[in-house]
């Protein structure tokens, strides 16, 4: 839930990915053999101690640049959050358990991003363990406004690597006390893994329609996408600018390429292209189809993997269901004449869960290690995920307190 830190990509965001690696990342992907951890339904954040010995922590990047809140502030900003308790445990969790600078007095300015999970203030997934997990070590950069990792530069990575075998605990979750807060770095998945040939069938047809080679990238595909609409308007050499400037980072001149424009063009749909403002939507748009290929794969090949912070998988399952009901019923029958449009949007989402035919999953995905990149495979749990939380956020209705006298007047 929100964070500062850089969004991890799923397979199909990499534009420089070749068609060949992308079909080899579902082999080795589909048989279980890459490495792979789990990812974690928390909250993020980042933090540090200053030279003080202060802890501070940041939610977002302003709070980054501007060194952070200590926990007094923390509580004050996060009065009328909805995920304040979560946020609030794993901040005194770390000031708790990590009381002194974990990292030379030179580092102060690195950043731990780590995620938090509160057995008792949970997300979606209900987990049975308190627990951090730190993910990286950044620093804030002014010139690109982003938190950069500094675990590729040699000295942080071993104060780094020596802050992991201090404060993180082995690769087990100890049952002795469920309620002391457990630090990892990496939570391994060993299960997960699914029969890969319909997918690559489906990434053939894409390179067939487009005429692709094995060794063309991802970008030269969205590109084509946008190539193939815009010639309906643009003589084709204007309508490679719109090309170059959506996918590339080209600069070309949008006024000067109007002027080709054929006389009815649509310009709503033109301008959904070839904006700016709208590019981060219209790319979306073109990976859809790629997308909804990872999303059958990422849902089939974890659907049945456990977690390692959940004792009962099968008990877990059960409860996010009847919280789907839950959401069905406030929703679809007790709020409909109210908030139409959140039954609208839960539909939306629960066609798409279903669409993928698989039960509710205890993770939120896997993060697996792929030719020196890191990727992430979600699969139903984005939907899943929308499905449970419908009512809780936009109306404020606690599945706990709400559920029993729900599931009574319903029936």
């Amino acid at each position: 839930m929100g964070g500062c830190g850089k969004h991890m990509m799923h397979p199909y965001d990499d534009l420089d990915i070749t068609f060949k690696q992308l079909i080899e990342f579902i082999k080795k992907a589909s048989s279980g053999s890459l490495s792979a951890c789990e990812k974690i339904d928390g909250v993020n954040i980042h933090w540090r101690k200053d030279a003080l010995g202060q802890h501070r922590f940041a939610m977002n990047m302003t709070e980054l640049k501007n060194g952070g809140l200590n926990i007094r502030e923390m509580r004050i900003k996060l009065a009328n959050h909805p995920a304040r308790n979560q946020f609030l445990s794993g901040c005194d969790a770390i000031i708790k358990q990590i009381k002194h600078q974990p990292f030379r007095n030179w580092m102060y300015e690195r950043w731990i991003n780590t995620e938090i999970v509160s057995k008792d203030n949970p997300q979606c997934i209900n987990y049975d363990y308190n627990c951090l997990v730190f993910h990286d070590l950044v620093y804030y950069d002014y010139n690109t406004k982003k938190g950069i990792s500094t675990l590729d530069e040699k000295v942080s990575r071993i104060e780094w690597d020596s802050f992991v075998e201090h404060f993180c605990d082995k690769l087990h979750v100890s049952k002795s006390n469920p309620d002391h807060w457990k630090m990892y770095h990496k939570i391994p998945v060993e299960q997960y893994g699914t029969e890969s040939r319909g997918y690559i069938e489906s990434i053939k047809d894409i390179m067939h329609e487009y005429q692709l080679e094995e060794y063309s990238t991802l970008r030269e595909y969205y590109g084509l996408i946008t190539l193939k609409e815009c010639i309906n308007w643009l003589p084709i050499h204007q309508a490679s600018k719109v090309v170059d400037n959506v996918w590339n980072s080209g600069k070309w001149n949008i006024r000067e390429i109007r002027k080709h424009l054929s006389e009815h063009y649509p310009k709503v749909r033109f301008n959904r292209i070839s904006l700016s403002k709208s590019r981060q939507g219209y790319r979306g748009e073109c990976k859809r189809r790629l997308r909804s290929i990872f999303d059958e794969f990422g849902a089939s090949l974890i659907s049945t993997s456990p977690s390692m912070l959940i004792d009962d998988s099968n008990k877990e399952r059960e409860r996010l269901e009847e919280l789907i009901s839950f959401n069905i019923i406030q929703a679809g029958e007790i709020h409909i004449k109210s908030n139409r449009d959140l039954w609208i949007e839960l539909k939306d989402n629960l066609d798409r869960f279903e669409s993928l035919h698989v039960e509710c999953p205890v993770m939120e995905g896997i993060v697996v290690d792929y030719e020196d990149r890191k990727f992430k495979l979600t699969g139903a749990f984005p939907s899943m995920n929308r499905c449970c939380g419908t009512v809780r956020y936009a109306l404020g209705i606690d599945f706990k307190t709400e559920k029993e006298s729900t599931f009574a007047n319903a029936y």
